[in-house]
């Protein structure tokens, strides 16, 4: 942390050093960015997810980037709040990642467990089991997290996403021919 605190002010300190058309550039530039992820959290219904949201916005980036090595890659979309109809039952989802490639359609619903609703009760539990076992028949993986998960580390529970992404799509495979025919 304490490397990542000097990196910080470091470039901060460049900041006071730039033309003021520059500086109002990289103000506007942040207040869309703000504007974009605000817009983005507001759609969550729970301070996990809105804390958890905020770390699929970086990550969405990150893998774009990341899945645009592959040439079979199409796009990645990632959305809060999605509603899913699933052998007739229809669920909505904390989030929804799709990666779509040339060869595979991958579904990924995020899921964020705060105690008040998920396990607190057997009949919770057993309703939260029947929905992922549903879910994953049409082909979606389901990635869960506690709400102290998230609470405590939420860029942890985002890198956890991007690895499963990676590792299903093919990304960890083709880095890894990459390595070896190097």
């Amino acid at each position: 942390m304490i490397h990542l605190e000097k990196y910080i002010q470091s470039n901060l300190n460049c900041f006071g050093g730039f033309p003021d058309k520059v500086k109002q550039e990289i103000e506007s530039g942040l207040r869309f960015r703000k504007a974009s992820i605000s817009g983005f959290v507001n759609q969550c219904e729970t301070p996990i997810e809105q804390l958890l949201a905020v770390h699929l916005i970086d990550l969405e980036f990150h893998l774009y980037k990341e899945l645009s090595v592959l040439g079979k890659f199409k796009s990645l979309h990632i959305l809060a709040q999605k509603e899913v109809v699933v052998n007739d039952r229809k669920y909505r989802l904390d989030f929804l990642i799709e990666c779509i490639t040339t060869t595979k359609h991958h579904k990924y619903a995020i899921e964020c467990d705060g105690h008040e609703f998920h396990e607190k009760t057997k009949g919770q539990a057993a309703r939260d089991k029947a929905r992922e076992r549903n879910l994953m028949s049409e082909g979606y993986k389901v990635i869960r997290f506690t709400g102290s998960e998230i609470w405590k580390n939420a860029s942890r529970c985002s890198g956890e996403i991007i690895n499963i992404i990676q590792n299903d799509v093919g990304l960890d495979d083709y880095y890894n021919k990459l390595l070896g025919e190097g």
